[in-house]
């Protein structure tokens, strides 16, 4: 209720604040399944009760508290990330009530597991912003900070990431990407001096095939 004198749901989770909050709504077999998605201290929970609501758990013991997240709709799945960059990308099928990490452990040499701050999803292209290579932390315990760059899965796979597949924002700046945004095909990346502009045709592709991205900053 307006000005928080009456909770929206009833259950008591933490004496923490929201720190992030997502509505999403799917249609699945003619039904519609809606959730409500909030991150508070270190767990994530979200209710999909539309009589009754309570907040079911989803994930808790998050490496860093109270830390804002990103969300985005990707046909059946809300895919989050947290902006510490300590936490895994995460998929969540509200009809399956499926939870689990986005990007498996390294599939070849070509394949790159990241974390990120921002994310998009033109097209049903996922596209991450300001991230951090983990793909060698578990045997080597080394990570890669790419502040700069945006990476772009594989067309119609979000999970599948590549070493190639990425695009550098004024890397002479010294600036950290701050956020994205989409409208047609056109994706907006912020940095705190500039707005630069990633143009393209149909979907984000390595020009060698065909691929049309054109970067104006």
């Amino acid at each position: 209720q307006r000005k928080g004198s009456e909770r929206y749901i009833e259950q008591a989770l933490s004496t923490e604040p929201v720190n992030s909050t997502y509505f999403a709504t799917f249609t699945t077999t003619g039904s519609v399944v809606k959730a409500l998605i909030i991150t508070t201290g270190d767990s994530i929970y979200y209710s999909s009760h539309p009589v009754n609501p309570k907040w079911l758990l989803l994930k808790d013991k998050l490496k860093t508290r109270n830390q804002h997240f990103s969300f985005v709709k990707i046909d059946d799945k809300v895919v989050m990330t947290g902006d510490a960059l300590t936490d895994p990308i995460y998929k969540f099928n509200v009809a399956t009530s499926s939870f689990s990490e986005l990007m498996e452990a390294n599939a070849g040499t070509e394949s790159v597991k990241l974390r990120a701050k921002y994310l998009i999803a033109p097209q049903r292209q996922l596209v991450l912003g300001n991230c951090l290579d983990v793909t060698e932390d578990a045997l080597k315990g080394s990570t890669t900070l790419y502040h700069s760059a945006v990476f772009y899965s594989i067309k119609n796979v979000i999970s599948s990431f590549t070493y190639s597949r990425f695009i550098n924002i004024r890397t002479g700046d010294g600036e950290p990407i701050t956020g994205l945004s989409e409208k047609f095909n056109n994706i907006q990346v912020y940095k705190p001096s500039s707005i630069n502009d990633i143009n393209y045709s149909g979907f984000l592709e390595l020009t060698q095939l065909s691929g049309d991205i054109v970067v104006e900053t």
